[in-house]
């Protein structure tokens, strides 16, 4: 099925044949709404979730590799929420959000609320995936009303979670990537040994042993 908002959102506000049968039709339908209103209420869900997405995004000077990859992930499940034609062989770009997930899982502190909350929120998103495989016989109302889709939003707050998570931390704010107006920037072009003895020196003095250690990584 059609697991894009605005199909789920159609299929769940307003009487529309799920499966398109003509002679069983089958609703999934949890209100009765009419077709103006649902398409408000699409334009309305979409620009909080870009606004979600926006807000979580640290500022350029922030930014690390880690930050860019969940942005990048992020970007990647706005893409198949927002997408007016999104089936099954779409969420092949799920491997990479899924795969950042799972990175944010291992990393988190162990033991930590914050471990079981995430392997939690891992363990629904995949079993919320996992409903739309067909060699495991489940029923195609659950499909219907956007298994897949739910999980993809699930991913979403997240992953948006933790960047804001991020932006909170101390240590992340000690490890972000030099601005370019940075005079560390300056030395680091210049290349060879002396220009990478430089930067150590300006960033011991600014951030410490241990963040330098960070920034070049």
């Amino acid at each position: 099925k059609n697991q894009s908002l605005i199909s789920v959102a159609n299929r769940l506000l307003r009487p529309v044949d799920a499966f398109q049968s003509k002679k069983n039709p089958i609703y999934v339908n949890l209100a009765n709404l009419e077709f103006k209103h649902i398409n408000i209420i699409i334009v309305i869900v979409s620009l909080c979730l870009c606004l979600f997405y926006i807000t979580s995004m640290p500022r350029y000077a922030l930014r690390t590799a880690h930050t860019d990859s969940i942005e990048y992930a992020m970007l990647l499940l706005l893409i198949l929420i927002f997408t007016p034609l999104s089936f099954t062989y779409f969420y092949v770009w799920l491997l990479y959000p899924l795969m950042v997930a799972f990175h944010i899982l291992l990393i988190a502190p162990h033991p930590s609320w914050e471990k079981k909350a995430i392997m939690i929120w891992f363990v629904v998103c995949l079993i919320l995936l996992s409903f739309m495989l067909p060699a495991l016989g489940f029923d195609h109302y659950l499909e219907a009303m956007g298994n897949t889709f739910w999980a993809c939003v699930l991913l979403l707050v997240g992953l948006g979670w933790k960047l804001r998570k991020l932006n909170n931390h101390r240590d992340f704010h000690d490890a972000a990537l030099p601005q370019p107006n940075d005079p560390s920037l300056s030395l680091l072009r210049k290349g060879g040994h002396r220009g990478v003895k430089n930067l150590h020196k300006l960033v011991l003095v600014k951030t410490g042993k241990r963040s330098f250690y960070k920034v070049l990584l």
